[in-house]
């Protein structure tokens, strides 16, 4: 069109940036608002409606409310919109702010953002709001929309609010997304039996499950180590041609390797080709979480050397099955390999290798490792290490480690309980009561119990 001269009116305008917005081109559809404005269609309604809309849809929140708090005078659909696009990108307090200002000015919500407004709810635990935006959809009438019911039936479900849950459930019109979404609450909720009944009730009902349904399903399963129940679904799977569905196929490697059934987990992996790294990472914790830490290393070498990148999870999944078994070199290597995929360590990667070292009697080394963290130690990774020194009766170390401890959080009777058990554990006894006597005198109290963990898993 531009090539014959031809300018494009409105009405192309808004075509084109609504296949911008289905298409999430947020870097394409900047460029085409700066041919609006060298245009002066900045103005045009129907122009900046569509162009609010495309930034909303592509996530970019902050040209879309520049445009909005313009001189514009909004319709209901762009309010609308805003209030989804808020949502979506997880600003729930904006979202339910601009929701309420509508309510206020007497502009009407509708189908496309209220079940985001009550997700919203759910997201900020705000219950007590979520039941008054219930009543708000009861007096519009718009309790007969099914995104609506589902969003409230989640909501409910997963606020613990189960009762009204159900009942919403058994007086509406259900959809597949219903069932999944009570399904989903029951899980939530640690009703893993309940779901699965659900799931049963279900079938009964003639109703043909998603690969949503299943994978709750199977999650139940997962939750209570039911295997006979995993294996009626996985013969229902097969039946159904969908062992080839990757978040299904995902769910049935996590379930064996809950139920103990390796095995059978890894012949499930094989037979996909089509890998995600959510789907390794699954097969990698399997074997780390059952202590087959060689096998764990061996198919992260196979994720590695596949067409896809290892993330943080991948990292953690091999480092903890190398802690647990005390895979000392390996775990080293794995640790300076996350450099190689930009993987910047969390603290949960350092309290591995922390863990790893201390508890294989590498001191000096988890010392200078918690050391030159660029992240602040916690309370387990101290605990951890203390422990460590109390096992191999390294006094020089726990002492060192203890004051760092202690520093780091005063109040806290564990460090100085720990260092008074070291001192006791090579007959230190004056010193182990010199301990005490410092507890005493700070007003430090022992706590009537508490477990010294690292966040390896």
């Amino acid at each position: 069109m531009q090539m014959f001269g031809v300018d494009p009116d409105g009405i192309v305008i808004s075509c084109m940036l609504s296949c911008f917005g289905n298409a999430g081109k947020d870097y394409e559809s900047e460029a085409f608002h700066g041919l609006i404005i060298r245009r002066n269609y900045e103005f045009d309604k129907m122009v900046s409606s569509s162009l609010l809309s495309m930034y909303c849809k592509c996530g970019c929140l902050d040209p879309a409310e520049k445009l909005f708090d313009g001189p514009c005078e909004w319709e209901t659909n762009s309010w609308n919109c805003i209030v989804a696009g808020y949502g979506k990108v997880g600003l729930e307090t904006k979202c339910i702010g601009t929701f309420r200002k509508m309510q206020h000015i007497g502009i009407e919500s509708d189908f496309s953002s209220l079940p985001i407004v009550i997700s919203s709810c759910f997201q900020l635990g705000a219950l007590h709001l979520g039941k008054s935006i219930h009543c708000h959809v009861i007096k519009s009438g718009m309790d007969e929309s099914t995104s609506v019911i589902n969003s409230l039936v989640g909501m409910y479900g997963k606020l613990e609010n189960l009762a009204t849950a159900r009942k919403i459930f058994f007086t509406v019109d259900r959809d597949i997304v219903t069932w999944n979404t009570l399904m989903s609450a029951y899980t939530h909720n640690r009703l893993s039996s309940e779901a699965l009944a659900l799931f049963y009730e279900m079938i009964l009902a003639d109703l043909k499950p998603s690969s949503v349904t299943l994978v709750i399903a199977l999650s139940a399963c997962s939750h209570l180590a039911a295997l006979d129940h995993g294996k009626r679904l996985h013969a229902y799977i097969k039946d159904m041609w969908l062992e080839c569905d990757l978040s299904v196929a995902n769910a049935l490697v996590d379930m064996y390797v809950k139920c103990g059934q390796l095995q059978t987990s890894r012949v499930v992996f094989d037979s996909v080709s089509q890998r995600d790294v959510v789907f390794w990472n699954v097969m990698v914790s399997g074997y780390g979480i059952h202590g087959d830490a060689k096998s764990a290393v061996d198919i992260f070498q196979q994720l590695e050397t596949s067409d896809v990148r290892p993330n943080a999870v991948s990292f953690l999944a091999v480092l903890s099955a190398c802690t647990h078994a005390g895979l000392v070199e390996e775990g080293k290597d794995l640790f300076c390999r996350m450099r190689d995929y930009s993987v910047v360590p969390t603290l949960r990667h350092y309290a591995c290798m922390v863990d790893l070292l201390g508890h294989s009697g590498y001191l000096e080394d988890a010392e200078a490792m918690v050391q030159s963290m660029p992240l602040p130690p916690d309370g387990a990774m101290w605990g951890a290490l203390l422990g460590a020194c109390k096992i191999y009766n390294n006094v020089e170390v726990g002492e060192r480690v203890a004051r760092l401890a202690i520093d780091s959080d005063p109040g806290n009777d564990r460090y100085y309980i720990m260092l008074s058990n070291l001192y006791s554990s090579v007959g230190k006894w004056k010193e182990a009561e010199e301990v005490r006597g410092i507890m005493k005198n700070k007003r430090v109290r022992k706590r009537s119990g508490w477990t010294v963990g690292v966040h390896c898993n």
